[in-house]
């Protein structure tokens, strides 16, 4: 079953379902370790979003 679904997978079938789960949100599910000091969810999550930003930024120049 696994083959006959790989066999018929497309190029562009590939495509468009990476796009698809790229293109969503990313949820961030963190623990707060017991004694240490609260973090701001919302620096948290500024943080996150500009390493991904940079991330993504880098990615794009093609190493020029």
């Amino acid at each position: 079953m696994r083959q006959t679904f790989l066999f018929g997978l497309t190029l562009e079938a590939l495509d468009w379902e990476l796009k698809l789960q790229l293109s969503q949100d990313v949820t961030l599910a963190l623990k707060q370790p017991e004694g240490e000091p609260e973090m701001s969810m919302k620096q948290l999550q500024e943080t996150y979003n500009s390493i991904m930003s940079t991330a993504s930024c880098g990615g794009e120049s093609g190493g020029s």
